[in-house]
């Protein structure tokens, strides 16, 4: 039923009979009611004193009740109920004893009025499908029915995300209709993965202009999953030998749009490698990256390229990928004594001198912690000992040695090198070299010579003269 009326809330049209200075007025609480309960008011208003006033309201609600004796004004109140919109008809009769300067006079008023019961629209969301995840674009259907009365007019707005035509229009939306509304969405990067307000802004008027403005609530899902993957890897040392102890260090990202939790990092060794194979690493947050440590230790026997499986579980998935690395083969390693000199060059009995030696690592390797040990001749004395610490492949380092010598003659010395190879191993080597040494000259009689000679040439010279 559709009521074109242009009517201002309630629409009262009074018939009213009156042989005195009684007026009646009827008026509904609220002004513009609605379907369902609300209340009627009638108001009596006299300039004289009135006794004996009875009220009575038939037609759309039928009631009588007892005003008494009153002056001035007084009120009566009515609970009615409309299950349906419309204009209802409402009869009001007062009957009463009037007191006209202290004459008492009975008298009655009566009326017609009209009242008016909207249906207001209400609006339910029924379902919400559709997600969207962080970063992304995602489709949503909200389902909405009204469940009240016809809407015109009708403006919605799809508010809390940034949305795509956000703005929906419908000339009419009638009682019990049910109308789907899609919007593509989009999500802040940074916003959680979890359930987020949304609202849907309604504003209509109803069939007798009457405007109306709703604000419902719904709930969007912003979705995700974890990622784990592998963002970078190192081994301590960087170059891995046989039989060696190395640390293997990765680093495990999220780059999902959810947490990871209780995230756990296995490794699938390879034959020849042994160790630590599982690391605890708690929740990954989106975009965190953490890292596991894990000790492991290569075999004599491998060398070359090995892969090394890595399984990341979490309690949302589990991902695997696969590593890389290379074992060096060791080469050998040669360490010569390069040159030997001495200061002075000429070695007498007994005299000290400087002993150089020039080492020199002519293999491949690294070799480090490098010392020398002389084995010294008997009656040599002084340090037999020296360290040179770390030779790089094809480096010389020179070693010196402050040292006395012995008795004259043709020495070979043996120089013990020991060093440590790149995987820690030691070695040791021999090197001889050979050290003449000669008898202390005696300048004595060349000197008592030479005197008697200038001794003799002197008293020559003297006899001449």
């Amino acid at each position: 039923m559709k009521f074109r009326i242009l009517l201002v809330a309630v629409i009262i049209v009074a018939i009213v009979q009156t042989v005195n200075a009684v007026e009646l007025s009827v008026k509904t609480i609220p002004d513009k009611p609605t379907t369902g309960k609300f209340v009627i008011r009638v108001d009596v208003i006299s300039q004289n004193p009135i006794q004996n006033a009875n009220l009575v309201i038939s037609g759309f609600l039928s009631k009588s009740v007892s005003l008494g004796d009153f002056t001035g004004k007084t009120s009566a109140e009515f609970e009615a109920y409309a299950d349906k919109p419309g204009i209802y008809k409402l009869e009001v009769r007062l009957s009463y004893v009037e007191l006209i300067n202290g004459t008492p006079r009975s008298g009655y008023v009566r009326g017609t009025y009209a009242i008016m019961v909207f249906e207001k629209p209400h609006f339910e969301i029924l379902r919400v499908e559709g997600s969207v995840k962080p970063g992304k674009r995602g489709n949503v259907t909200i389902e909405v029915v009204n469940r009240g009365g016809n809407a015109e007019d009708v403006k919605v707005n799809f508010s809390g995300f940034l949305a795509k035509n956000p703005n929906r229009f419908f000339p009419i939306w009638k009682s019990n209709e049910i109308k789907i509304l899609k919007f593509v969405i989009y999500a802040d990067e940074n916003v959680k993965v979890g359930e987020h307000e949304a609202e849907l802004g309604i504003e209509c008027k109803d069939e007798f202009g009457n405007q109306y403005s709703f604000e419902i609530p719904l709930s969007i899902s912003v979705t995700g999953k974890p990622k784990l993957t592998i963002s970078e890897f190192t081994t301590i040392p960087a170059k891995i030998y046989p039989d060696t102890n190395f640390t293997l260090k990765l680093g495990i990202e999220n780059i999902g749009e959810y947490s990871a939790k209780n995230v756990r990092v296995e490794l699938k060794l390879p034959e020849g490698f042994s160790g630590e194979s599982i690391a605890y690493l708690g929740e990954i947050k989106r975009d965190v990256e953490k890292f596991a440590e894990f000790e492991l230790k290569v075999a004599r026997n491998v060398s070359g390229e090995r892969k090394i499986g890595v399984e990341i579980y979490s309690d949302e998935g589990k991902w695997i990928e696969n590593l890389t690395v290379f074992v060096f083969p060791l080469e050998p390693i040669y360490i010569d004594i390069a040159g030997v000199y001495t200061i002075p060059k000429r070695l007498e009995e007994n005299k000290p001198f400087t002993l150089n030696l020039a080492v020199e690592n002519s293999g491949k390797e690294i070799a480090k912690a490098v010392k020398i040990e002389l084995k010294l001749p008997e009656g040599f004395e002084g340090r037999n000992t020296y360290f040179i610490g770390t030779l790089e492949s094809g480096d010389t380092a020179t070693s010196t040695f402050e040292l006395k010598a012995g008795k004259p003659g043709e020495y070979r010395i043996d120089a013990v090198i020991t060093y440590l190879d790149p995987t820690l191993q030691r070695h040791t080597i021999t090197q001889e070299f050979t050290l003449y040494v000669f008898p202390s000259q005696n300048y004595a009689p060349i000197i008592l010579v030479a005197l008697i000679i200038l001794i003799g040439l002197a008293l020559k010279f003297r006899r001449k003269s």
